[in-house]
């Protein structure tokens, strides 16, 4: 469509479909993981990062029918992984339609972004049950949480994150002096007080902003104050004393928005087990915040101090169960076999560093950046690149390419019962580099046919060395606790640690037999982070 074209939101032609499914075809047979796209619907509750001339980002017009089909390319492949941060005044037929990505893909799609909220911690948990209802129609919807809450460091000189509101969004449009001269002017200031940022998006309550650094001597005296304060003291409003401070100083002035997220609602995330940690925001908003910090932040709060999760726990959800969810068999845990990517760290001595400006990114562009302390080394496919903070020089990573690191065996499998006690059967095994459904959907075979076809999937997959004792027709009514993923580091035995209840292998995207009427299946947890 091109990109001025794609941004009137005009539906695609299904020629144009079809030209967009063929790329996502090429590209994931080049090694692509997937397709992910920001929906922050124009004139939604979350349309705060437009472009940079305060249009719309071409995927926040983007049409549900387009959603779905980079999703059927994934169903047709039976590979592939989906993120979506959709918002619209329509939260109800936005979970629908995560619903239905996961249904016609049938592969993980994560949420983003799950985030509390110290004002509305009604929201989390809205979204918390919509995810498990989902895992229980066995439709593999998972959560990104937003696990830090580093907060956002601005000044007027770059700041877009109100374009929510149309008056904020045109002030803020454009180069420094064009944003001085449009913030300053008194005729705008009506309207940029009718029309405030949604509180609770960036930050809970505008007049909490914190005034962190001034250039003028005169302004000194504002500094750790709250806009709330700064007014007082100057008897302005607290729009007025924001933004004359700031013209005063040619838009320089540092202000503090705190997160939105900092009180202990945060360990309702934590207990669910299905949501990944993060967001780092793939690198966005570098001039504001330092949001990748969030792993070494989340071991020094999450275990080290406030003793919320285990070391295993807390590995697992970094690092096996993001693997797990973008399809990569081979990686996120420490086994024989797997490639040697290893962190080596002291937990008592793990330090997340001040924030420091780095001049590193290409025409001499500036980013904040927060380094640790407590790292012994990172190793990456066995070789070190990092001891302590000093890079050895050592650069033996290679590019993942989704399926092509070699013949990535596996073969998921589950014993699923319907409600007329009759045992179906539901095979999948990965035997190629892209990985194919070799076997999938076996129903309504003879009991010997499914047991045969089920001991060949596993010879194919080479998944149990050990023999296998598969059910006779006399264990036909009982119900199966076990669901051995041992090549994805899955424990074999659910008595091996607590299990929990699942239903219909959802965290594998896979449900057997008639999915609305399956009874729930109990399954073990993930294995240890190092197995």
């Amino acid at each position: 469509m091109g990109i001025e074209e794609s941004k009137t939101g005009r539906m695609p032609t299904d020629d144009e479909h079809a030209s967009m499914r063929r790329i996502l075809h090429e590209a994931m047979d080049a090694g692509a993981c997937g397709w992910s796209a920001q929906r922050l619907i124009p004139g939604g509750p979350s349309a705060v990062q437009r472009d940079f001339d305060g249009s719309p980002m071409n995927t926040d017009v983007m049409h549900d029918e387009t959603c779905l089909e980079m999703a059927r390319v994934l169903g047709e492949r039976g590979e592939g992984f989906q993120e979506l941060t959709l918002a619209s005044w329509d939260p109800r037929k936005d979970a629908e339609h995560f619903e239905q990505l996961a249904e016609v893909s049938g592969r993980p799609i994560m949420y983003e972004a799950l985030v509390t909220n110290d004002r509305f911690p009604h929201r989390h948990r809205n979204t918390m049950r919509w995810l498990e209802r989902c895992r229980q129609k066995g439709l593999p919807v998972y959560g990104q949480g937003t696990t830090t809450d580093a907060g956002l460091t601005f000044t007027f000189e770059d700041w877009n994150l109100f374009d929510d509101s149309d008056a904020w969004r045109a002030a803020t449009t454009g180069k420094v002096t064009e944003r001085t001269e449009k913030l300053g002017d008194p005729r705008r200031r009506a309207a940029l007080k009718a029309q405030m940022p949604r509180e609770s998006l960036i930050t809970n309550y505008f007049d909490e902003i914190i005034i962190t650094e001034c250039q003028k001597p005169a302004n000194k005296k504002f500094e750790g104050m709250t806009l709330r304060l700064a007014a007082k003291e100057t008897g302005k409003d607290t729009v007025d004393t924001m933004l004359d401070i700031a013209v005063s100083e040619n838009l320089k002035t540092e202000f503090f928005a705190p997160a939105v997220n900092s009180s202990d609602l945060m360990k309702e995330l934590l207990d669910y087990p299905y949501i990944t940690f993060g967001v780092s925001d793939g690198g966005a908003h570098t001039k504001f915040l330092t949001a990748g910090r969030y792993p070494t932040e989340g071991l020094i709060r999450f275990v080290r101090e406030k003793e919320w999760l285990s070391l295993e726990e807390i590995h697992w959800r970094m690092s096996g169960l993001p693997a797990f969810c973008a399809g990569f068999k081979d990686r996120g845990f420490l086994r024989e076999g797997a490639p040697a990517d290893i962190v080596v760290y002291n937990l008592e001595r793990l330090k997340v560093l001040p924030v420091e400006i780095a001049h590193d990114l290409p025409g001499d562009e500036w980013r904040r950046v927060q380094r640790a302390e407590g790292y012994s080394q990172v190793i990456v496919n066995g070789q070190i690149t990092w001891e302590g903070d000093r890079f050895t020089g050592a650069s033996p990573g290679k590019v993942l390419r989704h399926g092509g690191l070699g013949l990535a065996k596996s073969a998921v499998f589950c014993w699923v019962l319907n409600d007329s006690v009759n045992l179906k059967w539901r095979i999948s095994a990965a035997t190629r580099l892209s990985a194919t459904s070799a076997f999938n959907g076996i129903f309504g075979m003879e009991r010997s046919e499914e047991i045969a076809m089920f001991r060949t999937a596993l010879r194919i997959a080479d998944l149990h060395p050990d023999p296998i004792t598969l059910p006779d027709d006399q264990q036909g009514d009982r119900r199966f606790d076990a669901l051995s993923l041992s090549r994805l580091g899955w424990n074999r035995h659910p008595d091996s640690v607590p299990a929990r209840r699942w239903s219909d292998c959802a965290h594998m995207g896979l449900r057997g037999g008639d999915a609305s009427r399956s009874l729930p299946m109990r399954c073990a947890r993930p294995a240890r982070a190092w197995r």
